[in-house]
């Protein structure tokens, strides 16, 4: 009997074991905007990741790996010439998302960093292709996160796909606000189920 999961074992979609594979239970967001998730290519592994669940379900976004030599970033999606691109994530110097409402939404490009708090903060200083890159953020509200695979490093946090559905929010409407957090919860039930021990009262938070 194998005592560690290998990528054979998994879904190659939603990465989870194929026995709890989860694809067919996500629903399609509909949505003009489009988005470039820079991950840490050690996030990428992770069932739980929920950067890997806006690739699955929104149609406009790609994936681009850190660390990852075999994977480099492709510049050319992450930054596309023909679209107005913006960084989300709240800098100081960040705009508020509101501030855009008035734009054509096809032509607005979001790049989102995934991983830890400390991982996510590096990556606009880090690369230098995006240093020309203006900063957005949300709002500023009380947000609960209903992500509880991980604790949020601080009031208010959400993980990568909540901030991206609060976007789709902010500038699309709330129509697909029922379908994002189906599928968020459709992910962390079952990234929680099948944690060799995971807390009862957290599923029935999402039930």
């Amino acid at each position: 009997m194998k005592s560690k999961l290998t990528s054979e074992d998994r879904c190659p979609t939603c990465f989870s074991m194929k026995i709890s594979c989860f694809c067919q239970d996500l629903k399609p967001i509909k949505s003009e905007l489009s988005w470039s998730i820079i991950m840490h290519k050690r996030e990428f592994y992770l069932s739980s990741n929920t950067g890997r669940l806006a690739q699955n379900t929104l149609p406009n976004c790609n994936i681009q790996l850190r660390g990852d030599l075999d994977r480099p970033i492709c510049w050319e999606q992450v930054i596309p010439k023909n679209k107005t691109c913006y960084f989300l994530f709240p800098s100081e110097d960040a705009i508020d998302i509101t501030e855009l409402k008035n734009q054509k939404m096809s032509d607005l490009h979001f790049i989102v960093p995934d991983g830890s708090w400390n991982q996510a903060k590096k990556v606009h200083k880090r690369e230098k292709l995006l240093k020309g890159i203006p900063y957005v953020k949300l709002p500023e509200r009380n947000y609960i996160s209903n992500y509880h695979c991980r604790k949020q490093p601080r009031p208010n946090f959400l993980c990568t796909y909540e901030s991206m559905g609060k976007v789709i929010d902010e500038l699309e409407g709330t129509s697909q606000q029922e379908r994002l957090n189906h599928n968020l919860m459709i992910l962390t039930t079952t990234s929680l189920k099948n944690r060799r021990h995971f807390s009862r009262k957290i599923l029935e938070l999402n039930s």
